[in-house]
């Protein structure tokens, strides 16, 4: 049985549960008890709206308010964990049906009209945060033959107060000026509408804004409002106090007097007994049963500095810092008051993590239908190897690709990689920029790689690689920032023993035959990551990688200072191998959407531009896109669509059956768009349904690839589009995705490319099945 039957057999059984569920899933009413109704839904409707300006999103926060909350559906239809419920808790129980009942069934909410009146309180006093202080509510409820019932509630919101004359008022001068110089930052405007919410988080800006400078014992509950809605029409003025405590001790700034660090500490064993050694720098006391880590490491480290006021963001950051280390498995920052002074001690205990770990991991991908890899990886990891905090790593990793439908040949590849880095958790530069860079978690990482690539059916490459460079963060924490000035890269093609047809397909085309050629590429890289994902709360936000690539400049400034240049060589060589010169550069943007508590919708535009030129007319093989694949446009196999409109099929009769050998397409230019709505489905099985479209394109016209270049008149004609929907095992540790994607627009069919026409000829044949570890974006 070839791996298309299989496909069908799960796609067929996948239907069969479905429709089995979907069939059963009315008949949830029919085991309650009379006079019982299922609370169908909240409806929430604003009449009267013309102060109302976000209409839409009031009436999402007052409907997310109503109680209860109706049992979820699945893609808004069918109540799947009920009927689970339903179905396990009507039979005998066993300890199979009280896991199910339990953990994936879910009870049925009843309707409760006392619960009515407790949602449109809750409604008043949200409304009334809001500033509709006179608001009205009125509920009906409509009951339904089939023993539901919907609750429909009327919100007449009214005048909407605004913000009126806002001061601020305190008996201390240093806390006045210090509110007074930041009070561009307020969150209170004058005529913005009144909202509790926001004059919360003002307390907590002034708060941290005082504990930011020395005041230790500051918190929110010091900070109060005075508000006066008498002085005009529809308007508050407020009146913000900061309030002494209630004893004798008044707010004062507080000092950081000496920082003792615990670098072994053991939060199981008695220090009082241990005997110690200390060894003090610059008010800073390290003290330690023996040396595990460098004085100068843990100092450069902590951003709390003695004589400083004591600062809430320096205890933050000093926390962050020292945990990204990687070699402390905890990490606790304490303050102890000097008596009788306004002094602090830092108390600063660190417990170490296991130096040394190794690691065997497998896992299984999939790069087309019928083509699945295993492989299997050796970790090992050394923390602090030179007690400086470095990090010492190896990979040994391999693995096979299996070709199901292959006739010839089971395992279509094999590939070996042996991996060495050094991390050391600082800028290795010759100038002292402590200063400068503290607080930005610095890093400068070392690797070197080897490969080894074996196509059976093709070719075979070995490469090498060496990188060095700087690592670092943003003061906010959320750029991440990567520039590594040497990016050394050796790739090696053994032609001689290459597939013969692949080799023929070299010669008939001089671009592909260039890009396969040995090469030597010396530049540099930089990358940035943007990624603004809330700690804890479920509110919007995007990702941004940006990486730009640059090779050969260096070695063509060299080659011209040094030699003299032939003019009839047509491409300059170090050591005998050519040196690649291009540009390149690309940027992937993802936005998450929370549409509720358990859906989002991802959207995601991926594009690239790489340019060869100097001492390169075509880019390396290795560095150039590719459009197709689980990640990508999943309609397509990996590297199976593009450049452009070509068709291979079409465009290159003569060398079709040479094509079909070595199918795989690549371009100098990238564009992609993804949308996805993932949804919850029961317990960790989730769905997707998902539109990608994009192309690649080359930047050269290509004889024996007509329509492959980019045009401008022509390129939004050689989109293509593909949908499709997925499934997944949402494990939360890792994830197992199954993408049946199928191609709506196909650019190589350039007379006739949209596909709604032949819907009804469609087969499992035109479906691409995609299985990989993880989200696509």
């Amino acid at each position: 049985m070839n791996f298309t039957c299989y496909k069908a057999i799960l796609i067929n059984l996948f239907i069969i549960v479905l429709i089995a569920f979907f069939s059963t899933s009315c008949s949830n009413t029919r085991y309650l008890s009379e006079g019982e109704y299922l609370h169908e839904s909240n409806q929430v409707e604003i009449v009267d709206s013309d102060q109302v300006k976000n209409k839409r999103g009031l009436t999402r926060e007052l409907k997310s308010i109503a109680i209860p909350e109706p049992n979820r559906r699945f893609l808004g239809l069918f109540r799947i964990r009920l009927q689970i419920y339903n179905l396990a808790d009507r039979r005998k129980e066993n300890r199979f049906r009280w896991w199910l009942k339990n953990n994936i069934g879910e009870p049925p909410v009843k309707f409760d009209s006392l619960k009515i009146e407790r949602s449109k309180v809750m409604m008043t006093n949200y409304l009334l945060n809001k500033g509709y202080f006179y608001a009205e509510i009125d509920h009906s409820v409509e009951k339904q033959s089939t023993g539901l019932k919907t609750v429909y509630y009327t919100i007449r919101a009214k005048d909407l107060y605004r913000l009126g004359e806002i001061a601020f008022q305190t008996d201390t001068t240093k806390i006045r000026s210090l509110v007074n110089e930041n009070m561009n930052q307020t969150l209170l405007k004058t005529g913005d509408p009144f909202d509790v919410d926001v004059m919360q988080r003002e307390r907590e800006r002034i708060s941290r804004l005082l504990r930011d400078n020395g005041y230790f014992y500051f918190n929110r509950e010091f900070v109060s409002f005075d508000l006066d809605s008498t002085v005009s029409d529809k308007k508050i003025d407020v009146l913000l106090r900061v309030n002494q405590p209630q004893n004798e001790r008044r707010h004062q700034q507080m000092k950081i007097r000496n920082i003792y660090v615990y670098p072994d500490y053991d939060p199981d064993v008695s220090q009082l007994n241990l005997e110690l050694d200390t060894v003090k720098t610059d008010n800073f006391y390290i003290i330690r049963k023996e040396q595990n880590v460098k004085s100068a490491t843990l100092i450069n480290n902590i951003l709390i500095n003695p004589g400083d006021l004591y600062s809430i963001t320096e205890y933050e950051r000093s926390l962050a810092q020292l945990s990204d280390l990687g070699i402390f498995r905890f990490v606790n920052i304490r303050y102890q008051e000097v008596t009788n002074s306004n002094e602090l001690d830092c108390l600063i205990f660190l417990t170490p993590a296991k130096r040394q770990e190794m690691s065997v991991e497998a896992e299984v991908n999939t790069h087309s239908e019928t083509v699945i890899g295993a492989g299997l990886m050796y970790r090992y990891r050394n923390r602090n190897i030179f007690r400086g905090a470095e990090v010492l790593s190896f990979n040994v990793s391999g693995g096979v690709d299996f070709d199901w439908e292959s006739s010839t040949q089971l395992i279509n590849t094999s590939d070996f990689q042996f991996e060495a880095g050094l991390l050391v958790p600082k800028f290795m530069i010759p100038v002292n920029l402590q200063s400068i860079y503290r607080g930005v978690r610095p890093k400068t990482r070392f690797t070197t790689r080897f490969n080894y690539l074996n196509r059976f059916d093709f070719y075979t490459v070995f490469s090498s690689n060496f990188l060095f460079g700087y690592e670092w963060r943003g003061r906010n924490f959320q750029r991440f920032h990567s520039l590594y000035p040497i990016s050394f890269n050796l790739v090696s093609f053994d032609k001689e023993n290459a597939n013969p047809a692949f080799l023929e397909i070299l010669e008939r085309s001089p671009l592909l035959n260039s890009s396969f050629s040995n090469q030597f590429i010396l530049g540099l890289n930089y990358n940035m990551i943007w990624n603004t994902q809330p700690f804890r709360s479920r509110e919007n936000f995007f990702y941004f990688i940006w990486n730009i690539d640059i090779a050969g400049n260096m070695l063509n400034a060299v080659k011209s200072l040094y030699s003299n240049i032939d003019e009839e060589v047509d491409r300059e060589k170090i050591f005998s191998i050519p040196y690649s010169q291009y540009a390149k550069t690309e940027g992937d943007f993802r936005y998450y959407i929370n549409t509720g508590e358990y859906n989002s919708l991802v959207l995601r535009l991926n594009a690239g531009l790489a340019v060869p030129y100097g001492n390169s007319e075509v880019l390396p093989y290795v560095k150039q896109f590719f459009a197709g694949g689980p990640n990508s446009i999943r309609a397509w196999r990996v590297r199976s669509l593009g450049p452009g409109g070509y068709n291979i099929e079409e465009d290159d009769v003569e060398n079709l059956e040479l094509r079909q050998v070595f199918f795989d397409q690549t371009g100098d230019i990238k564009i992609e768009a993804n949308l996805e709505y993932r949804f919850d489905i029961i317990g960790f099985f989730k769905g997707a349904v998902f539109t990608d479209i994009g192309n690649i394109w080359l930047l050269r016209e290509d004889s024996l690839r007509p329509y492959a270049e980019f045009s401008p008149d022509r390129f939004y004609r050689e989109i293509a589009v593909g949908g499709g929907l997925g499934a997944r095992l949402d494990f939360n540790f890792f994830v197992i995705r199954f993408d049946f994607g199928f191609p709506l627009r196909d650019p190589a069919q350039r007379d006739n490319p949209w596909r709604f026409n032949q819907i009804r000829k469609w087969s499992l044949d035109d479906m691409n099945f995609n299985l990989a570890i993880g989200y696509p974006f």
